[in-house]
């Protein structure tokens, strides 16, 4: 098996995993609403972002391998499992950017919903807190497209 194939696996199964995700979430909102009678304001902004991611790692999964893997084709070693932990950390460094971004956005919103709930934040910390996920976004990304080249000497001058 190629190094670009399980890449490409492993991007699908986190595409079914946060698309299984997003719709559990969404069922337990139904669930607590139609049978227990229970109200609160649904949280529908961070499911429908589980729902969207995985439907893309799903449907993208060949270009964000082509992204992460230009023409490599390289086989399955141990210097390559290193690049694919490297690519996939990458990933999970977008998925949390997106996610803080996300909470960010919905805690807005429920402090314009109901003022009295939630503590009011200086400007500082929303611009902090911005900038942090965008620069984890970037760093994501970069760690994504990195294709370190290893020169391995075998015993040669």
């Amino acid at each position: 098996m190629q190094e670009r194939q399980l890449f490409q696996g492993l991007i699908m199964a986190g595409g079914v995993f946060l698309l299984v995700k997003g719709i559990y979430v969404h069922c337990l909102w139904i669930v607590n609403t139609l049978v227990y009678k229970g109200f609160y304001a649904h949280d529908w902004l961070t499911p429908s972002l589980f729902i969207m991611m995985g439907i893309v790692l799903l449907v993208g999964s060949g270009a964000i391998t082509r992204f992460a893997y230009s023409d490599d084709y390289g086989q399955l070693s141990l210097s390559s499992i290193m690049h694919m932990g490297l690519k996939l950390l990458g990933g999970w460094i977008v998925y949390l950017g997106l996610i803080s971004l996300v909470s960010l956005f919905e805690y807005l919103r429920m402090s314009r919903l109901v003022p009295g709930l939630t503590q009011s934040l200086t400007i500082s910390f929303w611009i902090s807190e911005i900038v942090i996920s965008i620069a984890a976004l970037a760093v994501g990304l970069v760690l994504i497209r990195c294709q370190p080249r290893v020169a391995i000497n075998r015993g040669g001058v």
